[in-house]
């Protein structure tokens, strides 16, 4: 018979050489966390982004490259400058480390249509079947973003979306989904209204669905 004080200690030894290969597999460190905010970003021309960058959650010094500058741009500090279609990669080298690298896709819409001013009028005419494009530019922080057609005669219709052409057929009834918004009514007195909307540049199409004339659109743009 085997005695109780051997098996505690046999059991004892066990726990221990177990506990023991445990350790052995336990976590590792994984090295310093070096991070770039945004990873991602969609600049258009003329805008401006800044990039930061962490190590292990603090500030750090780098030096900003931009894989193909001539689409972004970005300054000793980090600051993107968008300037002409494409796609770029602006990485961060660390100073102290040089070989640790890290990266932010940078995207460059192609714009497409007419600039317009919020908070003016233009005055608006096409014939049956064409097909006039605007773009305004909403900022960061805006509340609302109203865009309206009145006035003149004739029949056209409103088609709104935001940073992509309308298609004629989105969101019949005015709805403001992420889609665009066309209300399609009769004559020339549509309006879309968002809320809350996306910053960037937002497309507005207007499609004579009849021949108009002496109509106003006009874009407004609210902020706090």
């Amino acid at each position: 018979m085997v005695h109780r004080s051997l098996l505690r200690v046999a059991g004892t030894a066990i726990a221990a050489l177990f506990i023991a290969s445990c350790a052995d597999y336990g976590p590792t460190d994984a090295g310093p966390l070096f991070r770039v905010t945004p990873n991602f970003a969609t600049i258009e021309p003329g805008e401006t982004r800044q990039l930061g960058v962490t190590l292990d959650g603090q500030p750090a010094e780098v030096t900003w490259v931009s894989s193909n500058p001539a689409v972004a741009s970005v300054s000793s500090t980090g600051r993107v400058t968008g300037l002409t279609n494409g796609y770029t990669a602006v990485t961060a080298s660390l100073n102290s480390n040089p070989t640790m690298l890290i990266s932010s896709s940078i995207t460059v819409p192609l714009l497409q249509g007419t600039a317009i001013t919020p908070g003016t009028d233009l005055a608006i005419a096409g014939a049956t079947g064409s097909r006039n494009l605007y773009r305004v530019r909403v900022n960061a922080g805006a509340t609302s973003l109203v865009v309206r057609t009145s006035g003149g005669t004739g029949d056209l219709d409103l088609h709104v979306r935001f940073a992509q052409v309308p298609t004629l057929t989105a969101n019949a009834g005015g709805t403001a989904g992420t889609t665009g918004c066309r209300p399609y009514l009769a004559g020339n007195n549509e309006t879309c209204t968002f809320t809350n909307p996306a910053t960037g540049s937002w497309y507005i199409l207007l499609d004579g669905y009849e021949a108009y004339a002496g109509a106003t659109l006009r874009a407004t743009v609210v902020y706090p």
